[in-house]
């Protein structure tokens, strides 16, 4: 279903409704496109969560709750402007599931985030080298944070 609506005064609010919902905001004439996320948590309460407060910053948003589902999502929902991800998954190695996507041009240089509430237990370097741009310590981070290191990743200027 296709529906047009025109409206004379477009405020903040409605804007963030329709793209909640998932709609296409048109203002003065161009298509306004809410930057893409992969969100990538085994954890659905947590996932959902954060996919809330990405939408409620006008973020379009993907869940995945494995790496086989974020390679999925990938194939067929790309592209994407970032990725956000837990760092324990239950069905693989996040080192090995980044090394594909960085040996994949189109996502070379996709800006990612790394969760987790066991920092001791990762190799920093090693997600550095990987194309990791932060690694972030979910219960010291809440998902306010996790947009703004976002947007500062995909528009450092702005």
């Amino acid at each position: 279903m296709h529906c047009n609506f025109e409206f004379y005064l477009l405020n903040f609010e409605l804007v963030l409704v329709l793209t909640f919902l998932g709609m296409r905001v048109i203002v003065k004439g161009k298509e306004s496109f809410a930057l893409k996320v992969l969100i990538i948590e085994d954890e659905k309460a947590m996932s959902d969560l954060i996919a809330i407060k990405f939408k409620v910053e006008g973020f379009e948003v993907e869940q995945a709750g494995s790496l086989a589902g974020a390679q999925e999502k990938l194939a067929s929902s790309g592209p994407y402007d970032a990725i956000l991800t837990d760092y324990l998954l239950p069905d693989g190695d996040l080192t090995e599931f980044l090394t594909k996507l960085r040996a994949n041009p189109q996502l070379a240089s996709l800006p990612i985030v790394v969760m987790t509430n066991y920092i001791e237990d990762i190799n920093q370097q090693q997600l550095q080298s990987l194309g990791v741009s932060e690694v972030l310590v979910k219960y010291q981070t809440v998902p306010a944070q996790m947009v703004d290191k976002i947007k500062k990743l995909v528009n450092p200027s702005g």
